[in-house]
């Protein structure tokens, strides 16, 4: 890996564009200062979508970058064999930051736009866009307008996983969907296995250091790189999981594009109710978004007058089914909003309401 910082960057600029143009695809990663500002701004299962931007827009605003990670792929053309090469960059100057902007405004010409890779990347690309694109626009349409004008092409590994879970379940691949452990399951032998003539991935020669057992974890380099791996590895999964082993052969990455193509511009966005994993997705950023689709709301009400609700206490009672939010209504009702469909009816079939109501009348 290539570690760049403010005192390096005019030396290694002509390498990281080479790296960059010569690419099937790239991955990116990001550490920031900070994520949350005040409990105003936590995320929610009531929000919706704009109202979920609203919150990281105003996070975005308070944070900056402190480091950048970049994994360049590119398949060797003798062997089905990936190769990776990782530039990690330091908080630089304002005009370091200016000539990486004019760098990816000069990708963005090229006739095959590059396929950009991420994890769970919603606050990543708002920070990013701000940075080095364009303030954030007010309106959520706008900034997914301008966020397909600087990203055509975006696939998050988050989503990817998300979405191949039931599918995948019978092999465990993906018990696990934290990117670390993600990468764990499929660099295993099983993962490598599960569909034969899965791509090698090697690190470039000057990245030998990853070759040994050290810990390079939350360094945005190293993030990048494991983002990538995850992608080619689910990549040809989902290419040949439906073929005879016979049928199995080494394809190039334009056929993983293609093939890839459901899960193209869709975001993951953490703590949503939207789908029966609590995972909302931004269904095709240049397109309007489709219908929530959620459970319902489950409201409780206090039997005894004097009572007053706390949300604090319903979340802990309510708590043994999973994450909830509970939203209060004066003093006597709330609303609560589960993240699944799964914890929702066994919440309401289960009689903890009856319970908490019940339990709020001892107390008093």
């Amino acid at each position: 890996m290539v570690d760049i910082t403010k005192s390096n960057f005019d030396e290694h600029f002509a390498s990281i564009e080479t790296a960059i143009a010569e690419a099937d695809f790239i991955a990116l990663d990001t550490e920031f200062t900070g994520l949350l500002i005040d409990n105003e701004n936590k995320n929610s299962l009531f929000d919706t979508c704009a109202e979920r931007y609203t919150k990281l827009r105003e996070s975005a605003t308070q944070f900056t970058i402190c480091q950048i990670g970049l994994s360049a792929f590119k398949k060797d053309p003798e062997e089905n064999k990936n190769l990776d090469e990782k530039i990690q960059i330091e908080k630089m100057s304002i005009e370091k930051r200016r000539n990486l902007e004019e760098c990816d405004a000069k990708e963005r010409d090229e006739s095959f736009l590059k396929s950009h890779l991420g994890f769970s990347r919603v606050f990543k690309l708002l920070t990013s866009h701000k940075k080095f694109y364009r303030p954030l626009p007010e309106k959520f349409e706008d900034f997914k307008n301008g966020l397909h004008e600087l990203f055509p092409v975006i696939f998050d590994t988050k989503h990817i996983s998300a979405k191949l879970r039931k599918p995948l379940q019978d092999s465990t691949l993906l018990k696990k969907t934290f990117l670390i452990e993600l990468y764990n399951q499929l660099e295993s032998t099983k993962g490598q296995q599960y569909v034969i003539h899965s791509p090698s991935i090697v690190h470039s020669e000057e990245d030998s250091r990853y070759n040994t057992d050290s810990d390079f974890i939350h360094q945005a380099g190293y993030d990048a790189y494991l983002c990538g791996y995850v992608f080619l590895r689910l990549s040809h999964i989902v290419t040949f999981q439906d073929f005879k082993s016979t049928e199995v052969a080494p394809c190039t990455f334009r056929r993983y594009l293609q093939e890839m193509g459901d899960y193209k511009n869709n975001i993951n966005v953490i703590r949503a109710a939207y789908l029966p994993i609590h995972i909302v997705y931004i269904q095709n950023i240049a397109d309007k978004d489709p219908k929530p689709i959620k459970p319902k709301l489950l409201f409780v009400k206090s039997l005894q007058p004097s009572y007053r609700l706390d949300a604090k206490q319903l979340a802990q009672w309510f708590s043994p089914y999973g994450a909830v939010d509970i939203k209060l209504d004066g003093s006597k009702r709330a609303l609560v909003a589960t993240g699944n469909y799964y914890r929702a009816g066994a919440i309401a079939s289960g009689g903890l309401c009856l319970w908490v109501l019940f339990s709020s009348r001892k107390e008093k």
